[in-house]
């Protein structure tokens, strides 16, 4: 149903709207726009197939060449994002993340507390360098690991009921690093580990002490 009525909206703006006369590319892109959103949402074909129709449509309906077109695919925000989802799978097949999780308990210990200020310490010393999303995607594994190897050895404890690992890493890096006037993606609050290492969202679970 999503795949016909997408059609329908992008030949009906197509044939029927004239949004500035005499300058056809600007229905043409809402056209494209419009297709794009409803196919989207209702995710009738792969997102990846929506995401590449500007790739053809663009230049069909000679709203820009092939080239800029393409050029936008290949933007270097596309990498950083691709560098750091790279660095965090590399990690994680030679559990080098359980080597650094590891290391990081021996000096630390298992306190709630210090273990926060390790991953502060290493997220702020790391984003120096390289940018906040390759960090961020470097201490997801090693925050899964430190969780996984607490409870295996001592079982549940504090590092299961608070949210010190997870939440440690936005505030930590600042949003341009903190060094180097490098340019980095925003940082958010959620914690995709969360489902899994049973730490609670601190916007939800807060509560007054005492």
């Amino acid at each position: 149903m999503g795949f016909f009525l997408g059609l329908l909206a992008f030949l009906s703006i197509l044939l029927f709207t004239d949004l500035e006369p005499g300058k056809p590319q600007v229905t043409a892109t809402l056209a494209v726009a419009a297709i794009m959103a409803i196919w989207w949402v209702t995710e009738c074909i792969p997102l990846a197939v929506t995401a590449l129709l500007p790739l053809v449509l663009f230049p069909m309906l000679g709203v820009l060449d092939g080239k800029e077109v393409s050029t936008q695919y290949m933007n270097h925000i596309i990498f950083v994002y691709l560098g750091g989802f790279m660095m965090a799978l590399a990690m994680e097949k030679w559990n080098l993340h359980k080597r650094i999780a590891l290391r990081l308990l021996v000096l630390t210990g298992v306190s709630p507390a210090r273990i926060l200020l390790g991953f502060m310490l290493a997220s702020a010393f790391l984003s120096m360098w390289i940018s906040n999303t390759a960090t961020t995607m470097m201490m997801i594994p090693i925050v899964l690991s430190i969780v996984v190897s607490l409870e295996e050895s001592l079982g549940k404890g504090p590092w299961s009921a608070t949210p010190p690992a997870c939440f440690s890493r936005s505030p930590t890096a600042p949003p341009s690093g903190a060094c180097p006037p490098w340019w980095a993606p925003p940082q958010t609050w959620s914690c995709p580990a969360c489902s899994t290492c049973s730490t609670p969202d601190p916007r939800k679970s807060a509560s007054p002490s005492g």
